[in-house]
């Protein structure tokens, strides 16, 4: 057998009719069926991405939008902290006259966070005090595969 033939469609029938036992071929579709299943119980974050977790801050929330908060964010900030901040930066800059979504990815590596799965969302918001500032929301999944904001950031 030449090293073309190796390759070609009927050699690789051949081998698996010949060479693997059935077990092999029915275990094999069983690893690719858990793999389909753990990729569906993988649940992405809806497409508003967090988006009601920022309109509690819009309506000036603050203390639910903690409560609502990634544990991470929790452990490095108190609800008073958190709340005295977002009433200092975010308070002044008004109600919201428009948001709109730049881009959304997923990372699985944030400098300052560390390792983890994230979705890291900017939008474009123009507020009634201030013409325009960029919203970075991040979220992580943590260990109940439920997602929370673990970092909010105005530029």
């Amino acid at each position: 057998m030449s090293p073309s033939d190796r390759y070609s469609p009927t050699s690789l029938i051949h081998t698996v009719r010949h060479r693997w036992p059935i077990g092999h071929l029915i275990f094999a579709c069983l690893l690719g069926l858990m793999s389909v299943q753990a990729y569906a119980a993988d649940p992405k974050p809806t497409p508003d991405g967090g988006l009601p977790w920022l309109q509690l801050i819009d309506r000036q929330q603050f203390d639910q939008s903690w409560d609502q908060a990634s544990i991470f964010l929790k452990e490095h900030i108190t609800k008073t902290q958190w709340h005295d901040i977002l009433r200092q930066q975010r308070q002044p800059l008004g109600a919201i006259s428009s948001r709109n979504k730049l881009k959304s990815e997923y990372q699985y590596n944030i400098p300052g966070i560390g390792a983890g799965t994230f979705q890291v969302t900017v939008y474009r918001t123009s507020f009634a005090n201030q013409t325009t500032m960029d919203e970075t929301l991040i979220l992580a999944r943590e260990t109940d595969g439920k997602w929370r904001a673990i970092g909010y950031y105005l530029k």
